[in-house]
């Protein structure tokens, strides 16, 4: 079984602690489980260079951060990341 979590933005918010994270547990190709977070914070990028915390608007808050079809596709190179080094690996995006 995968273990995903996805939020908006940049995932150093989720390395922090920042912002809370939508959970998905992905088997075979097929959601088994997804849990929504109300995400009110995210890490977005600077044209200037660096980063910065926004607020989510709130229309956004509950909204999921992937579709299902994103979910699925991420599993699949989950996968396959993982029979290239031969175990589970920890990926970051």
């Amino acid at each position: 079984m995968s273990s995903i979590e996805a939020s908006f933005g940049l995932g150093e918010a989720l390395v922090s602690g920042l912002a809370n994270a939508d959970s998905y547990k992905v088997r075979s190709g097929r959601i088994i489980e997804k849990a929504v977070a109300t995400k009110e914070l995210a890490t977005w990028v600077v044209e200037e260079g660096g980063t910065e915390q926004r607020a989510i608007e709130p229309e956004r808050q509950n909204r999921p951060a992937l579709t299902d079809e994103q979910i699925v596709r991420i599993e699949r190179l989950g996968r396959r990341i993982e029979a290239h080094f031969g175990q589970p690996q920890d990926i970051e995006r």
